[in-house]
């Protein structure tokens, strides 16, 4: 869900609601009362969303949701990754 950079905390319902397809991924405890409403998200799949590991959500499409895991090639994830321990062990090994 992408915020409304002028309204802090508010999503950009108009452009939710054009979009075919959404990927709905971890979502904050704050935040999973207002997800749920706005994609009519059972118990189960607000649990889920509020647990489900790193890389792993839901792709709702009309009334079908689908959960998922994305994993990146080794090349994919160097590119992306922002775990400082990462980051630091690959400092450190850069010739």
């Amino acid at each position: 869900m992408r915020l409304d950079r002028d309204h802090p905390g508010r999503a950009r319902p108009a452009r939710l609601r054009n979009a075919a397809t959404q990927l709905l991924l971890r979502q904050a405890p704050q935040a999973i009362a207002e997800v749920g409403e706005r994609f009519h998200l059972t118990a189960g799949e607000r649990r889920y969303l509020l647990a489900c590991p790193t890389g792993s959500g839901l792709l709702v499409a009309g009334d079908e949701r689908i959960p998922l895991k994305i994993v990146a090639s080794p090349e994919e994830h160097a590119l992306v990754t922002s775990d400082p321990a990462e980051l630091t062990r690959d400092a450190e090994q850069a010739p």
